[in-house]
């Protein structure tokens, strides 16, 4: 299967989406899987991840949903162990992995904010 736009195939190929859960990250998924590529779904919420993984084999898509926090290193190289039994490499990885709380800065709980330091700048996806 090709893009519509592009004509890219990605048959034969493995991606990586982390916050492939929800948003831009779910969508980026199913645009892989329209495209022919195998997924290893990474987010936080398992249940959301399948419900992404169902979508994307009624593309063809073969999936792996790997539930894991970006901001653990541990969980992050387990993703990629398991994609790499699985499909034999990992040919594409998209770190769309985020956390938003829209406040003022001065009106997030030190915590909040960590968090999102945590995820949006400091998280590896390798």
């Amino acid at each position: 299967m090709t893009t519509p736009r592009t004509g890219t195939t990605f048959r034969d190929r493995t991606v990586l989406v982390t916050g492939a859960s929800s948003g831009i990250g779910r969508e980026t998924a199913l645009a892989f899987a329209a495209a022919g590529a195998n997924l290893v779904l990474v987010a936080r919420r398992a249940k959301a991840l399948a419900s992404v993984a169902a979508q994307a084999r009624k593309f063809g898509a073969e999936t792996l949903v790997a539930a894991a926090d970006v901001t653990q290193p541990e969980a992050v190289t387990a993703c990629f162990r398991k994609a790499v039994k699985r499909f034999g490499s990992v040919d594409v990885v998209v770190n769309n992995a985020g956390v938003l709380l829209p406040a003022k800065v001065v009106d997030l709980r030190g915590a909040d904010l960590q968090r999102m330091l945590d995820v949006n700048l400091f998280a590896r996806c390798m």
